[in-house]
């Protein structure tokens, strides 16, 4: 008999091919439909339907605001840096009562309750397995949100309960589980060791296509001797701007930003007033994504640790370029050494350092040998991350909380 999963989250794909939550929604395609029937509750958009099936999920989507185009809380760069803007924080009160309104519902109608990051999703699926029973799961992608509940001791403790009515508690990385014990009060009341489980994301390894650059190259009209890459979301905590700086001193070579954001245009400015030749490729579907992997040299993720101290998880990108046969060139930040291992698959170096983005680039374009090598531990590497592992995982968590 299937087990009927409610999914909470604050964030997933509002169309074909969205970036926003794709991980999650990946995760959940992956697992077996036999066993498992997942209902999705997130927020809407102005240009997001109310409700639809997508690749055998049902997907239903809340509005909290009036008009739909005003909602300003959610998606984009995120809850925690929306929260800067003075709508969102009109609109916190209105999202938190309609999302706890749906998820009630939700949870009425499911075996299992599952939440996506600490907050507000993992706070409000704890409130509902007290009302209700169900057993619940929390999943903590990245550290967003823990900057307010380190700073005041009440969101402290509201952080405890979240995390003692859980059945079961899954972090996509070790310094992400080490970062979560530092949270909690010094006597929270509970053992939370035995709950947590380190479950790093995986992807589909089969999206690898090589030996296809020469004709992508002339398809995409590529005239310089190389090619670097980013995939992310154009806005600070990705770092971007670091990188086009690096590119300063690099030679013969295009960059391609693949994304959009806030940020965008502030960015465009930047490579002109620079010079450095940039394609903006903004949103890309999963094929042209797949194409530009095949097409670069190697991908570069710039990410940083923000003031208020967020910082990213392990981004997708990451495991995406691995499996292409790509070397990764990231800023030792979050769980990112936990999948780059310097000097094999890829290069770490310290963060907000052009100059050390440089040299790294430098060094493997102009080190043939030293880049083919890395781009078969690149691929080698990445079948630790092999999206069916990830699945089998969250499947014998799931089973054994049932």
């Amino acid at each position: 008999m299937q087990k009927r999963i409610g999914v909470l989250t604050t964030s997933f794909p509002r169309f074909e091919g969205d970036f926003a939550g794709s991980f999650i929604d990946s995760l959940l395609r992956s697992m077996s439909i036999d066993k498992y029937r997942f209902f999705v509750l997130a927020p809407s958009c102005s240009n997001s339907k109310s409700s639809e099936v997508m690749n055998g999920i049902s997907v239903k989507r809340f509005g909290y605001f009036y008009p739909k185009g005003l909602q300003a809380l959610t998606y984009n760069s995120g809850i925690p840096a929306n929260l800067k803007n003075p709508l969102s924080l009109l609109q916190l009160p209105l999202f938190l009562f309609f999302n706890l309104y749906h998820s009630f519902l939700l949870a009425l109608e499911s075996d299992i309750i599952w939440s996506h990051w600490l907050m507000p999703s993992g706070f409000l699926g704890a409130l509902l397995k007290k009302v209700t029973k169900k057993r619940h799961i929390i999943t903590i992608h990245s550290d967003g949100g823990f900057y307010f509940l380190k700073r005041l001791p009440l969101l402290k403790h509201l952080a405890a309960f979240t995390l003692n009515n859980c059945d079961a508690i899954t972090v996509v990385s070790s310094s992400l589980r080490d970062r979560l014990f530092k949270l909690l009060p010094e006597n929270p009341g509970f053992a939370l060791g035995d709950k947590v489980h380190v479950v790093k994301l995986g992807v589909d390894l089969t999206i690898n296509k090589p030996g296809e650059k020469s004709a992508l190259r002339a398809r995409y009209g590529i005239k310089t001797k190389h090619v670097i890459l980013f995939v992310g979301r154009l806005d600070k905590i990705k770092g971007l701007v670091y990188l086009i700086q690096a590119m300063q001193e690099v030679k013969d070579s295009t960059l391609i930003i693949a994304g959009d954001g806030k940020l965008k245009k502030r960015l465009m400015k930047f490579c002109e007033t620079l010079k450095i030749p940039a394609r903006f490729a903004g949103f890309v579907d999963r094929a042209s994504k797949s194409d530009y992997f095949c097409l670069c040299d190697l991908v570069v993720v710039p990410s940083i640790t923000l003031p208020c101290g967020r910082t990213e998880g392990i981004p997708v990108v990451i495991l995406e370029a691995l499996a292409h046969e790509r070397p990764v060139l990231a800023s030792d930040v979050g769980g990112i050494s936990e999948v780059v291992d310097d000097g094999y698959n890829g290069f770490l170096f310290q963060e907000k350092n052009p100059g050390a983005i440089a040299e790294r680039i430098n060094y493997l374009l102009n080190n043939g040998d030293k880049l083919k090598i890395m781009q078969e531990n690149a691929l080698s590497s990445s079948r630790k991350f092999d999206i069916r592992i990830t699945r089998k995982n969250y499947e014998e968590i799931i089973d054994r909380i049932s």
